[in-house]
């Protein structure tokens, strides 16, 4: 049996994205960045969707800013932090949350370097992402710290 589901919706999104790099010394790099985005969405009058709106348009967050900081350290040594925030969601509902990564990495000659690396450090979870339907996981954020060993040939 033949089924078509149409949700007749149309919309727009607009969006601003800003990043740039200052080095406010030699062996110093500090990364800000702030990204909006406002999506609108509307029905057409002969549809009978009640949630399609809210569900495209509180999707994704209004505001996100990033703020990286690299420093070079003596003898191959690099320490590198990431402060993440990100707003709400309104539908499914998720709160914002800002997140710190922070990661300090030894590069021992020129094709290989070793990092310890934390992440997540300021909440030991925080969600993501909901999928209401149940096709796709939750994504819950955990706090964690691994090694890396890095290898170029």
């Amino acid at each position: 049996m033949p089924l078509a589901y149409a949700n007749l919706m149309h919309g727009e999104s607009h969006d601003f994205e800003l990043a740039a790099n200052w080095k406010p010394a030699s062996r110093w790099t500090i990364s800000p960045g702030y990204a909006s985005e406002q999506i609108h969405m509307h029905l057409a009058p002969t549809s009978h969707d009640t949630s399609s709106v809210s569900a495209a348009e509180g999707s994704t967050p209004v505001n996100s800013v990033l703020l990286r900081s690299h420093v070079a350290l003596l003898h191959g040594w690099a320490w590198d932090t990431s402060v993440y925030f990100v707003g709400r969601l309104k539908d499914p509902v998720i709160p914002s949350y800002t997140r710190l990564d922070s990661g300090l990495t030894w590069q021992w000659n020129e094709k290989s370097s070793l990092s310890l690396v934390g992440q997540n450090l300021l909440k030991d979870r925080h969600e993501e992402f909901v999928d209401l339907t149940g096709s796709a996981a939750t994504t819950e954020i955990k706090r964690s710290v691994y090694a890396k060993f890095t290898w170029r040939f």
